[in-house]
């Protein structure tokens, strides 16, 4: 539902679709979308919307992101699992030629908060697991500060994750330097490609308590077998 109008200056087209609504069976969203077609140049898009979806799948599929790097939606589309997105709100303002502006030349921002999510993030890898965070895509950067949630036996609360450039073939980055729990460390090794490397010891090995403990791993999108941690 909404109004669209047409207008015709001597030089462009311009259609504007006002407060305009759509609800389907696990989404529903409001926003205002304006498009101009130039004599010469790359159409212009104007676009305010917020919307909420039931699952995290979903939401994805409202996202422009045709010009990302195919093996970053690749990624998106494996690694949202689950959950629910109560809230988006969307702001995209420039020439389609350039989205999504990750050198500048226009603004596309999408903020999202997401309860109960599943994040499988790189394969044979723990995955994140009861998230609760508000994730920011912007531009070509997607990143996360305030989150909660767990990696196999670990608990991380607004760890810094975040993949610098959905344009190219980035890397997923988690760092977090809050204390550990011992057994939720092992946990986190023993469920990881880390215990192919470290070997048979690791099974035997007990503790308690927590430790403070850094925690920087890097797993890029393309070649997840190339982490770093």
């Amino acid at each position: 539902t909404g109004r669209a109008v047409w207008r015709l200056p001597a030089t462009v087209l311009v259609v504007i679709a006002e407060d305009v609504g759509a609800t389907t069976a696990d989404a529903e969203g409001r926003g205002r979308v304006q498009v101009t077609f130039p004599a010469e140049g790359s159409p212009l898009v104007d676009v305010v919307a917020r919307f909420k979806a039931d699952a995290i799948p979903t939401a994805r599929e409202y996202l422009p992101l045709v010009r990302f790097r195919p093996s970053a939606v690749a990624w998106l589309d494996r690694a949202l699992v689950a959950g629910r997105v109560p809230a988006v709100a969307l702001r995209w303002q420039g020439p389609v030629r350039g989205f999504p502006y990750a050198d500048g030349g226009g603004q596309f921002r999408a903020e999202l908060e997401v309860a109960g999510g599943v994040l499988d993030y790189a394969p044979d890898w723990p995955r994140l697991e009861d998230v609760t965070a508000r994730v920011v895509i912007d531009r070509a950067t997607l990143a996360s500060t305030a989150n909660r949630g767990r990696l196999a036996g670990v608990l991380l609360e607004d760890a810094q994750i975040r993949i610098s450039d959905l344009s190219r073939d980035a890397g997923v980055e988690v760092e977090s330097s809050d204390p550990v729990s011992v057994p939720g460390i092992l946990a986190f090794l023993r469920g990881s490609p880390i215990a192919g490397l470290l070997g048979p010891t690791l099974a035997n090995v007990t503790g308690a308590g927590k430790v403070a403990a850094d925690v920087r791993l890097r797993v890029p999108v393309a070649e997840p077998r190339d982490y770093t941690v």
